[in-house]
């Protein structure tokens, strides 16, 4: 990669067992703080991360962000001291991280609860910071990897159905834990609320999902507007998040929609007007990729135990 971003490892609790989809009703949801708690060969979760993210020699300055009452001393990294759920989390890591780096930063994140190998790091960070044909980095990358493998004890999780490219056939996609922001880019505040909604609501059904995002997310969409009127400038938030917000999840739902039409929708949404100006649709990327170990998060001890024999398993 051309340059070194700082990463966030984002390691705060589920301190609540979430909605349990249909099918994974006999299974063992954890719950707690799992970079701490979780430990693989006798390590904690989140210091194994943290080593193979420093491995693969893909970005620069390593932060975790947690709270240092649970961390300190497990982690050999500079620690954000933030333990609320995940939009809180997140905001807090930025504003650490732009302090120190400067207000135009790109930062990184991933997930403390994954645990891909070095190499697959570097492989999908390289993917995800690349700039676009123009030059520019996009605003925002994330990452979705492909679910036509097998999956082992994480066949439980919800799979999400896009078209790689128009004319293709669907194909089922999980999320990748692994993310590049530029926060100076976007309408963080937002993004940050629709990431806190999407992730509480994973697991549940998509009627139930939309329903309660949009209902969560108007109160804030219509004080933004005012504050806009206040100022002078146009009030066109609430329209443009819901009419390209619900209008790509229709598209979705009806199977219509390919990854570029989801990347547009995303950057009318989250990308800030002046930007979105310039760059378009190139403002978001969505990369994907099949190291399924970016998918498969350790929700349950099944997959905890999945992961215990393949890290136990001798070399070949």
């Amino acid at each position: 990669m051309e340059s070194r971003l700082p990463i966030v490892i984002l390691a705060g609790s589920d301190m609540q067992k979430g909605f349990v989809p249909p099918g994974a009703e006999n299974l063992h949801f954890m719950v707690g703080y799992k970079g701490a708690d979780v430990r693989v060969g006798g390590r904690p979760l989140a210091e194994l991360v943290l080593e193979r993210v420093r491995e693969s020699d893909a970005f620069g300055e390593v932060y975790l962000a947690g709270p240092s009452r649970i961390y300190s001393g497990l982690v050999d990294c500079p620690i954000v001291d933030t333990d609320g759920h995940l939009g809180e989390n997140l905001a807090a890591a930025i504003e650490h991280v732009v302090e120190r780096h400067g207000p135009e930063s790109r930062i990184a994140f991933i997930a403390c609860d994954v645990l891909p190998e070095a190499r697959e790091i570097a492989e999908l960070g390289s993917l995800l910071a690349a700039p676009r044909d123009s030059g520019v980095p996009p605003a925002l990358a994330i990452s979705l990897i492909a679910a036509d493998q097998d999956l082992g004890s994480s066949s439980w999780k919800p799979k999400y159905f896009f078209r790689p490219r128009a004319g293709l056939d669907l194909e089922p996609f999980l999320p990748g834990h692994l993310g590049i922001a530029w926060p100076s880019r976007l309408r963080t505040g937002l993004l940050l609320r629709l990431l806190h909604l999407a992730y509480r609501q994973r697991n549940r059904g998509y009627s139930r999902r939309k329903r309660t995002i949009v209902l969560s997310i108007l109160g804030t969409l219509l004080r933004r507007d005012l504050w806009n009127l206040a100022r002078l400038e146009p009030p066109t938030l609430t329209y443009s998040v819901l009419r390209y917000g619900l209008g790509t999840f229709a598209r979705w739902r009806r199977g219509e929609i390919d990854l570029a039409g989801l990347e547009l929708g995303l950057a009318k949404i989250v990308v800030r007007r002046r930007h979105f100006r310039r760059e378009g649709p190139a403002s978001v990327r969505i990369a994907t990729s099949r190291h399924i170990s970016f998918a498969k998060d350790f929700d349950t001890r099944e997959e905890l135990a999945e992961l215990d024999r393949r890290v136990s398993e001798p070399l070949p």
